[in-house]
Protein backbone atom coordinates (compact mmCIF):
# COMPACT_ATOMS: atom_id res chain seq x y z
CA UNK A 1 0.00 0.00 0.00
CA UNK A 2 2.11 2.81 0.85
CA UNK A 3 4.61 1.42 -1.93
CA UNK A 4 1.70 2.23 -4.44
CA UNK A 5 1.18 5.85 -2.42
CA UNK A 6 4.71 6.30 -3.09
CA UNK A 7 4.68 5.66 -6.28
CA UNK A 8 1.47 7.75 -6.97
CA UNK A 9 3.55 10.69 -5.70
CA UNK A 10 6.42 10.46 -7.09
CA UNK A 11 3.92 10.45 -10.62
CA UNK A 12 1.97 13.63 -9.43
CA UNK A 13 5.71 15.52 -8.82
CA UNK A 14 7.41 14.38 -11.76
CA UNK A 15 4.01 15.61 -13.81
CA UNK A 16 3.89 18.51 -12.09
CA UNK A 17 7.99 19.38 -12.39
CA UNK A 18 7.36 18.36 -16.56
CA UNK A 19 4.56 20.79 -17.17
CA UNK A 20 6.60 23.61 -15.13
CA UNK A 21 9.27 23.07 -17.41
CA UNK A 22 7.38 22.56 -20.42
CA UNK A 23 5.20 26.19 -19.90
CA UNK A 24 8.82 27.49 -18.76
CA UNK A 25 10.17 26.48 -22.40
CA UNK A 26 6.79 28.01 -24.39
CA UNK A 27 7.03 31.24 -22.12
CA UNK A 28 10.76 31.42 -23.42
CA UNK A 29 9.69 30.99 -26.90
CA UNK A 30 6.86 33.23 -26.63
CA UNK A 31 9.25 36.21 -25.36
CA UNK A 32 12.04 35.56 -27.81
CA UNK A 33 9.29 35.72 -31.04
CA UNK A 34 8.50 39.24 -29.22
CA UNK A 35 12.15 40.17 -29.36
CA UNK A 36 13.21 39.00 -32.79
CA UNK A 37 9.51 41.16 -34.06
CA UNK A 38 10.46 44.07 -31.87
CA UNK A 39 14.24 44.10 -33.63
CA UNK A 40 12.55 43.76 -37.15
CA UNK A 41 10.27 46.47 -36.69
CA UNK A 42 13.49 48.96 -35.13
CA UNK A 43 15.21 47.55 -38.24
CA UNK A 44 12.39 48.16 -40.88
CA UNK A 45 11.75 51.52 -39.34
CA UNK A 46 15.66 52.65 -39.24
CA UNK A 47 16.00 51.80 -42.91
CA UNK A 48 12.91 53.73 -43.86
CA UNK A 49 14.06 56.43 -41.87
CA UNK A 50 17.15 56.83 -43.90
Amino acid sequence: MTAALFVLISLGVLTGLWWLFFAGIRADMDAIAEINARRARRDKARKESR
